[in-house]
């Protein structure tokens, strides 16, 4: 994939979505950029920003927030999933490129605030979930005032996760 080749001969090659389909299921950008930043220090990670339609704004605040990032975006849905197959790790929220990636045999790592795993994240042997369970949820709500379920998430339990996929690089 060009894009990774732009990065050298760097892997684990991991691609980043912080994208949802609404604020209420959106792990914070400067979250994002905190896991890429240490995942490239300990492990000299490729990692890539993806973002849809509509979400170059958060691409952008992952890879203003840190050097470690190279942004990519706004290419159809056949170079999403050509960038998702050729990755060994996808982080991101509960999304549509989360299951894209489950089914593309790329293993993951999702942050699932207000959603139900049970009901929405991928169960193969290489998808993870991060989540910080509270009173509220699940709650499949569009909004939010509060947003404790992915505040309390901190970047080193997804660290972990992904640590644990990673750990043979």
């Amino acid at each position: 994939m060009a894009r990774f080749a732009a990065l050298g001969a760097a892997e684990p090659r991991v691609v980043v979505h912080p994208g949802a389909g609404c604020d209420a299921k959106r792990w914070p950008p400067e979250r994002f950029a905190e896991v890429i930043a240490r995942l490239t220090e300990r492990t000299g990670a490729a990692c890539i920003v993806l973002s849809g339609p509509g979400e170059e704004s958060l691409r952008e605040r992952v890879c203003a927030a840190t050097p470690d990032a190279l942004a990519s975006g706004g290419q159809a849905i056949r170079g999403m999933m050509a960038m998702l197959a050729a990755s060994d790790l996808f982080i991101g929220n509960t999304s549509g490129p989360l299951h894209i990636a489950a089914a593309l045999g790329v293993a993951t790592v999702s942050v699932a605030g207000p959603t139900s795993p049970l009901r929405f994240a991928p169960r193969g042997p290489s998808d993870r979930v991060v989540r910080h369970p509270v009173p509220c949820s699940p709650c499949e709500r569009w909004r939010c005032w509060h947003h404790t379920c992915l505040r309390a998430i901190d970047p080193e339990q997804v660290l972990a996760e992904a640590g644990t996929i990673l750990e043979d690089y």
